[in-house]
């Protein structure tokens, strides 16, 4: 049948094969890793928007997290979840927008959380017919979306 040549040969074939995928794995899985990674610590993004954007949401008690980074054609947007609940127990929602670099470009009221990111898409769990995800193209932030059957606008929050 085989020779114990072709045995080797046979087993050296299937180890380097194994190796390549196993490095190609770990090398996905970093990658993976690296894109959902913030961009800056929390502290870092409650004191850029106490800066840039000049509004008394930012002050007090709420709760921000990251939530992940769009990737357009030009540019990428990171993206952070604001909640905070007022004395009547009414929780505003909003999307936080900022640059690749960091700084303040606005925010969103929304109806629901954000479900997910894919490239330049956020995706909430809403019904598609009514309105589900924003879809971000070149260098700027959409100035209307339709989620669940509304529409909103984006905002900076420091108008006067």
């Amino acid at each position: 049948m085989y020779t114990s040549a072709s045995k080797k040969l046979i087993a050296r074939f299937l180890f380097v094969a194994l190796c390549i995928i196993s490095f190609c794995v770990c090398c996905a899985a970093i990658e993976d890793r690296e894109e959902k990674r913030e961009p800056s610590n929390l502290e870092n993004v409650r004191t850029i928007l106490l800066a840039e954007a000049c509004q008394d949401s930012f002050i007090g008690s709420y709760d921000l997290n990251y939530f992940g980074t769009v990737h357009s054609e030009i540019t990428c947007f990171h993206l952070y979840v604001f909640l905070r609940e007022f004395g009547n127990k009414r929780l505003t929602k909003r999307l936080i927008i900022l640059s690749h670099d960091l700084h303040y470009l606005g925010m969103y009221e929304i109806p629901e959380l954000p479900k997910m990111v894919d490239e330049n898409v956020v995706m909430f769990p809403l019904e598609e017919k009514w309105g589900n995800k924003i879809v971000f193209k070149g260098d700027h932030v959409p100035q209307e979306i339709y989620l669940d059957g509304e529409s909103y606008t984006f905002f900076r929050g420091d108008e006067k």
